[in-house]
């Protein structure tokens, strides 16, 4: 009996010994780099604009760069219905993944050829390039046209102006490929400041704020942190956006807008973005202990994920700094646990489904720290949380392969994501994530 309990102490030995080494060696931490990002001036308006361009590639050599605005179909006007609210000692903050927002140029050094129009000059070559057959195959019958960049402009605009009365004031974005296309989306949607990333992200998407500065809502700062890593040198992610507010009468608001490594990477990779999201926090927080922090994004996070990145990093350990509590706060999971029954009930079952495995997940979410429940300050209205999916944004999915378990299961609410090939707005979606909503007192 003892030779067996001994034989199998040593094999649990031997795989959490294996599994360090793996997490030590092959997911080194290096923490991240930081730069200064310069507010964007606010978009001209509508009329008149000039022809279509774009960054020239000669900028990564230091120039400052020349970028031209796409013309702009006049439908895409910003409506009076996108307004913003003029009600004091409150703000609405929102995220949305907008699904592979790209201009119509190719970007240097970016795998954009996929989001170009079918002639564009070197898109074949490139294509032909593809190892996969069926990504090449999709690079090289794509053709995302100006027509068609304009259909999803309008579309992103149809959805928070439909059934909305007001944009929220601040609202964060991921998957967009640059400020050319950016400044355009702000322009439709009627923002006045916009700040995106420059991240090292092959594909060349991005996070990024839209905002309206106003007497409860005034920009200080920003900056860009790019994660480093053993790992991140052949796979490079999404950085950090980090940008500070003051709001009302000088209180401090921060806000970080995440994208974290998809699910066909290691845990371990959002791991090691967990632990540099925290050590950013936790510097602002000893310095200014009021300050209020939200962590918002696509955080490409599911239960399965082991070692886990925002349980086990951010929302359920214990933070000294925060009087004994944890640093972050999941506002989905306060929302569940103490909202109104008549909303929850009401709350869509995820942000994304995920087909293959017919499952819902909360990719999308606000971590806010601990002291917005105090008493004093800028403070969380649990109850105006939401993922945002209006009945127009959402479809029944119907599983049709006859070999597969799930067939002729259909799943009702599922996101009408976007139709790249398309030019019909009845056709066209929005996009494979809902936008998620909250609003903060002040």
């Amino acid at each position: 009996m003892k030779k067996i309990i001994l034989c199998f102490a040593i094999i649990i030995f031997s795989i959490v010994d294996s599994s360090r080494s793996f997490a030590l060696f092959s997911f080194q931490e290096k923490g991240t780099a930081s730069k200064q990002i310069q507010e964007s001036p606010p978009p001209p308006p509508l009329p008149p604009l000039l022809p279509p361009s774009k960054t020239d590639d000669k900028d990564l050599e230091g120039k400052v760069k020349r970028i031209l605005v796409p013309k702009i179909d006049s439908s895409l006007e910003p409506s009076g219905r996108g307004s913003f609210s003029k009600v004091d000692g409150e703000l609405e903050i929102a995220f949305y993944n907008v699904e592979n927002l790209f201009d119509v140029e190719h970007d240097h050094g970016k795998n954009d050829w996929e989001f170009l129009p079918k002639n564009y000059p070197g898109k074949k070559e490139a294509c032909e390039f593809i190892k996969s057959d069926y990504f090449r195959e999709r690079c090289l019958n794509s053709d995302w046209t100006q027509e068609k960049l304009n259909l999803k402009l309008s579309q992103i605009k149809d959805l928070f102006t439909r059934e909305r009365e007001h944009l929220p004031d601040i609202l964060g974005l991921c998957e967009v490929e640059n400020k050319n296309v950016l400044r355009n989306l702000a322009r439709v949607l009627g923002y006045k400041k916009y700040i995106v990333t420059e991240s090292l992200d092959r594909r060349g998407i991005d996070v990024a704020i839209l905002y309206n500065p106003s007497p409860k809502l005034k920009f200080i700062k920003s900056k860009e942190h790019v994660i480093e890593g053993n790992h991140f040198i052949s796979m490079p992610t999404r950085s950090i956006l980090e940008i500070e507010f003051d709001v009302g009468k000088g209180q401090k608001l921060i806000t970080y807008v995440n994208h974290w490594p998809s699910q066909r990477n290691p845990s371990q990779t959002r791991l090691i973005v967990a632990r540099n999201l925290k050590k950013l926090i936790l510097k602002k927080i000893k310095k200014f202990p009021e300050t209020r922090v939200i962590a918002m994004g696509d955080f490409n996070t599911i239960s399965k994920d082991f070692p886990r990145p925002i349980r086990g990093v951010l929302t359920e350990t214990v933070e000294p700094s925060m009087a004994g509590k944890s640093l972050l706060v999941d506002i989905h999971k306060v929302f569940l646990r103490g909202g109104p029954k008549e909303l929850k009930n009401l709350l869509s079952r995820g942000t994304y489904f995920y087909v293959k495995n017919m499952e819902w997940n909360q990719l999308d979410r606000f971590l806010m720290s601990s002291n917005f429940f105090s008493k004093k300050g800028l403070s969380v209205e649990v109850d105006s949380y939401t993922v945002y999916a209006p009945r127009f944004s959402t479809k029944a999915y119907k599983f049709d392969d006859p070999d597969f378990w799930t067939y002729g299961s259909v799943v009702s609410g599922v996101p009408k994501k976007y139709d790249f090939e398309t030019t019909d707005s009845e056709k066209a979606g929005y996009s494979d994530h809902f936008p998620i909503f909250v609003k903060i007192k002040f």
